[in-house]
This record gives C-alpha cells, sequence and structure tokens, in this order.
C-alpha cells in the first residue's frame, strides 16, 4: 500500500480515483492529506468518512487495519490529529 510505504502523493491520487464508496477511502486519504501538510483536507476526509459510517474511531482503525507496529500508530496519530474520535 502506498500510504503505508510513505508515497503520500501517490496514495491521494490512487485513491482520489476510487471514490468514497468506502469509509476507509476517505481515512486513508486523511492520513495522506496530514502527511502532505494539508490538516483543513484531512478534516473534510474524515468528515466524509464519518458520514458513511458515523461509529468510526480511531481505536477501530487500530484493530482493523492490516498494519501494525510504528505504522499504525502513526496513521492512529494522523487520524485523530484530522478530528477522528479516539473511541
Amino acid at each position: 500500500m502506498l500510504t503505508v510505504g510513505g508515497k503520500y502523493q501517490q496514495s491521494e491520487e490512487t485513491m482520489k480515483a476510487l471514490g468514497d464508496w468506502s469509509p476507509s477511502i476517505p481515512l486513508v486519504r486523511a492520513i495522506n492529506a496530514v502527511n502532505l501538510g494539508n490538516i483543513d483536507e484531512a478534516k473534510s476526509h474524515v468528515k466524509k468518512a464519518l458520514e458513511i459510517e458515523p461509529s468510526l474511531t480511531a481505536e477501530g482503525w487500530k484493530t482493523s487495519t492490516f498494519v501494525d507496529g510504528d505504522v499504525v500508530d502513526r496513521q492512529v496519530s494522523d487520524l485523530t490529529k484530522a478530528g477522528l474520535p479516539e473511541k
């Protein structure tokens, strides 16, 4: 996954083309935006994800993602910076 590898711009281009049919897409886009320095855009993506699935949390992301260790901890931090509730 491009985001996991730190290729945030490439990931953003790919994710944008997919559309927002799943809440994970705007969440990945939020992670990309935080790392590209676009916090307002990141917040907008989190808002969209919460419109799709209001019960989303950073804790839920951590337990459902396919990455672990430092990578998922950074992603959780990025998502909370973008406004995703912790619990």
